[in-house]
């Protein structure tokens, strides 16, 4: 019967929990609290405005692929970056609904009401903007921050309203659609070159 190798940075004085709290959680844990937003748009007024939501739900990301199964177990070769996850937030909504109205007209501002014409353009300017999500730690310092382009709202969920909610207040969800973003964490900064689609 084979002998198995211990596993590494475990032995009789610690553990591999113990090796991972020393080397990577030196500097405490990350609050789901500490965060703030930036979204800078021509379709805002103004155009800079900074949001504090209550809840976001921050995007994964994948790979474009292609099966690579010439010979053997199949393998998934990645060719490209996929960015289809959404950035969704929780807001409050104050007595004016001002909020509401905020996304009511940045969506307006992508297709005219009146006439059904599209403002959004392939220069991803028009309408459309630039969102950057700020993580912070207990003392306000910023540790990481997602930049977000060509960001513009591209649904505001259902609300629920009614007797029975009489103690709570009224929240409206917001779901951001995006290009790409940019990841910046202590020495890392997501190298940001032509887009693909521009770049063929």
């Amino acid at each position: 019967m084979p002998k198995l190798p211990q596993a590494p940075y475990t032995d009789n004085n610690g553990s591999s929990i113990d090796y991972f709290k020393n080397n990577f959680l030196k500097a405490g844990l990350s609050k789901p609290t500490r965060y703030s937003v930036l979204v800078e748009s021509a379709a805002l007024t103004p155009n800079r405005m900074m949001f504090q939501p209550e809840m976001i739900t921050l995007p994964g990301r994948s790979f474009k692929v292609i099966e690579d199964n010439l010979w053997g177990p199949s393998r998934q070769v990645p060719v490209g970056r996929n960015f289809q996850s959404e950035v969704v937030m929780t807001f409050p909504v104050g007595s004016d609904w001002e909020e509401r109205t905020i996304f009511e007209a940045w969506m307006d501002s992508l297709i005219d009401p009146e006439f059904n014409d599209t403002s959004y353009s392939e220069d991803g300017v028009t309408a459309k903007g630039t969102m950057t999500i700020y993580l912070m730690n207990d003392l306000d310092k910023t540790k990481a921050m997602f930049e977000f382009q060509e960001v513009y709202p591209s649904s505001i969920i259902p609300m629920n309203m009614g007797f029975d909610n009489r103690s709570q207040y009224n929240r409206t969800q917001i779901i951001f659609n995006y290009r790409q973003y940019r990841y910046i964490a202590g020495d890392y900064e997501t190298p940001l070159g032509v887009p693909e689609d521009e770049d063929e």
